[in-house]
This record gives structure tokens, C-alpha cells and sequence, in this order.
């Protein structure tokens, strides 16, 4: 069935296949934690999303641990996510955001509450919030992000989903 799931997921032109891959290999992978070519996969998704770089680096770790034959692909992806990193950290700077600042009128939740998302039901708690979309293009373009009726320029949240992972959720109105 799971495999099915990540079949359903490598499609492409399905709505939401992004998100059910992620879940079907993170599924997968807790049955099976030691399938090189899956771990590989999931590492290039998470790279190509922009989404945990440190998890990345430790999914390629473990990969180089199982299979050291892998080291080719494995390099280029520790290459490009390190190079990733970096330009994050030059990007941002520690900014102390406050809600009761002007720029940020339009950010209506605070850090600490628990929410249920209105379209996917998911329970979270909000831990981080922005008050446009920080994403960069391709994960923006991939997310549909230009869908939304604001786009990405409205509040997008870091919240903790009851499942255990974190997510980038748009604010909505």
C-alpha cells in the first residue's frame, strides 16, 4: 500500500504530490530505514523543496554509511546543501520580530498557539512566523503558492504538526 502511495507521489501534474510523497517515504522509510535508493530520494526532495538542510546532511550521512558506493550522488547533494546553508546565513541576519510592529500589521497569530489548519485538518502549534513567504522560487512554484488568493505576500508560519513535522503554512483570511 505504501508503495502505492509513493507511486501516486512521483507523479507529477497531481495536486498536492509534493506533500504525499514527503508522507508516503517518511511512512516508508519507518518501516524500511536502511533502503538506500528511498533515503536518496527523500534527501533530493527535501533538497529541491529547501526544507530541513541539516536533516538532508544527515540523511546523506546515513546513506554514505549504508552504501558507500553512493558516494558520487551523495557528495553533490552534501556540496549544494552546505552551499545552501551558508547563503541562508548571510540572507538573514537575527532580526527580533514583533507583531506590534507597523510592517507587520498583517501577521494575526502568535508563536505558541495551537491551531487547526483549515484546509488539510492537521493540529499545530506555531513556533515561527514571517510576514511574506521567506521560500525561495522553486519551492514557492512547486507549493503553488501563487494560488493563494495573497500569494506570497501574506504571513507564512512555521508550526509543528501533531504528526511530528514541521511545515510552512500561509496564513489565508
Amino acid at each position: 500500500m505504501v508503495g502505492n502511495l509513493l507511486s501516486l507521489g512521483k507523479r507529477e501534474g497531481i495536486d498536492q504530490s509534493y506533500q504525499l510523497l514527503r508522507d508516503s517515504l517518511d511512512l516508508y522509510l519507518a518501516m524500511y530505514p536502511d533502503q538506500v535508493q528511498l533515503l536518496l530520494l527523500q534527501a533530493r526532495l527535501y533538497f529541491h523543496l529547501g526544507i530541513w538542510p541539516e536533516k538532508v546532511l544527515d540523511i546523506l550521512q546515513h546513506i554514505q554509511t549504508l552504501d558507500p558506493g553512493q558516494h558520487g550522488a551523495v557528495g553533490y547533494l552534501v556540496q549544494h546543501t552546505l552551499e545552501h546553508i551558508e547563503r541562508k546565513k548571510e540572507e538573514v541576519g537575527v532580526e527580533v520580530k514583533l507583531r506590534s510592529h507597523e510592517k507587520h500589521r498583517d501577521v494575526c497569530y502568535s508563536i505558541g498557539l495551537i491551531m487547526k489548519h483549515k484546509r488539510y485538518g492537521y493540529n499545530c502549534v506555531i513556533y515561527g512566523w514571517d510576514p511574506t513567504c521567506m521560500m525561495g522560487h522553486e519551492w514557492i512554484r512547486n507549493m503553488n503558492v501563487h494560488s493563494l488568493p495573497h500569494g506570497h505576500h501574506q504571513p507564512f508560519y512555521n508550526v509543528l504538526v501533531e504528526d511530528g513535522s514541521c511545515r510552512y503554512a500561509a496564513q489565508g483570511k
